[in-house]
């Protein structure tokens, strides 16, 4: 199910935004809180959450991943900064509410237009623009390995590594 998000209400009143995703579970709390989630949930099938997803990514959401009880994923909040309490929380006071994915974005110079979009989109500061060698420069220890600088690169000058396999980010999750 989609509802609005709690941060956004809070931060920008925007009550009716849906665009936090639930499962499960995590629908009971709906029915529990129901002030919690003012506005009503909207039920979805997998495809049509799916291109929620899709359609959030082309707006430059961030994707947090809830976990209540390992294994079980409870929801998926979409957000930005500073409106999204755990990521404001995060890169403002370090206290890291958010994990570093597995991926870590790199960039291919050879391939970068210089266009910016990337570092526009980017919620973690992790890429900056060189003026003078007119291309994106990112720093992989900023990087949470979201994919948002991919999606927006029009060139595919920006590809995701595995963590695992850069030996100093390997152990890097906050």
């Amino acid at each position: 199910a989609v509802y609005s998000c709690p941060c956004q209400r809070a931060f920008r009143a925007r009550p009716t935004e849906k665009i936090c995703l639930g499962f499960g579970l995590s629908l009971d709390w709906i029915r529990e809180w129901p002030d919690f989630y003012r506005g009503g949930v909207d039920h979805l099938s997998m495809e049509e959450a799916k291109e929620l997803l899709g359609t959030l990514d082309q707006k430059g959401l961030v994707h947090a991943v809830y976990v209540y009880k390992k294994p079980y994923v409870g929801g998926i909040c979409n957000c930005e900064y500073p409106t999204c309490i755990p990521l404001r929380i995060s890169l403002e006071r370090g206290w890291w509410l958010y994990k570093k994915a597995e991926h870590v974005a790199m960039l291919d110079p050879s391939r970068c237009d210089g266009c910016g979009k990337c570092v526009t989109t980017c919620q973690f500061g992790a890429i900056k623009f060189s003026p003078l060698q007119n291309i994106a420069a990112i720093n992989a220890w900023k990087c949470f390995g979201c994919g948002l600088c991919r999606q927006v690169c029009e060139t595919n000058a920006i590809s995701l590594a595995p963590r695992e396999k850069i030996g100093a980010l390997k152990n890097i999750w906050w």
